[in-house]
């Protein structure tokens, strides 16, 4: 965390700077730094507040690499702790959601304002209104793919849950439950 917090001010602070000296290039330097060290500060504790939050329902920053990695190859690993991995995909899934319709609404919207502001203001938001226009199609493509994701391994966890209740292992037991295949190999019969 101590690595990513200066990253992350030094970063968007220095993107809101150049992009607002770009906007409006009559605006004093003083007015603009002072605005950059406000908004890389309070995005700064934004992110590292999520990250934080993140880490810790997931059970550690490895931890939470590994779910990536799952959702990404829409496959579980072998022995997880199926209970802290359900809650945290069924939360995921519920932002995938909402990203589904909410995503489309602010990007649309601040497309619409950007290209007002291009207008009116300066030619140069026409760069805001193309970075706009860019991350709703991405938002757009993106969402459902990491949904169809997500319900596989929702379904996995599902699953892999009904074979932890129907096993007579204790409450402990059940977290840890390796993958089980669908079809077992049969039985050698006896002559």
């Amino acid at each position: 965390m101590w690595v990513l917090a200066p990253i992350y001010f030094v970063v968007l602070g220095g993107v809101y700077f150049a992009s607002g000296q770009v906007a409006t290039p009559d605006r004093p330097y003083a007015v603009g730094l002072i605005g950059a060290v406000i908004f890389g500060a309070g995005m700064t504790v934004a992110f590292i507040f999520f990250t934080r939050r993140a880490r810790r329902d997931a059970g550690g920053a490895g931890e939470l690499e590994r779910i990536r990695q799952a959702l990404k190859a829409e496959r579980l690993p072998d022995h997880i702790d199926v209970v802290a991995w359900r809650s945290i995909i069924e939360r995921h899934h519920q932002q995938l959601q909402r990203a589904l319709w909410l995503n489309p609404v602010v990007f649309g919207l601040f497309t619409l304002v950007a290209l007002s502001l291009t207008f009116t203001r300066s030619p140069y938001w026409s760069l805001a209104a193309a970075f706009f226009i860019l991350m709703l199609v991405v938002s757009v493509v993106t969402t459902p793919r990491s949904l169809r994701k997500n319900a596989v391994i929702r379904e996995e966890l599902a699953r892999r849950e009904e074979i932890a209740e129907g096993t007579d292992l204790r409450p402990g037991e059940a977290r840890a439950v390796a993958h089980v295949d669908d079809d077992p190999a049969p039985a050698p019969s006896s002559p």
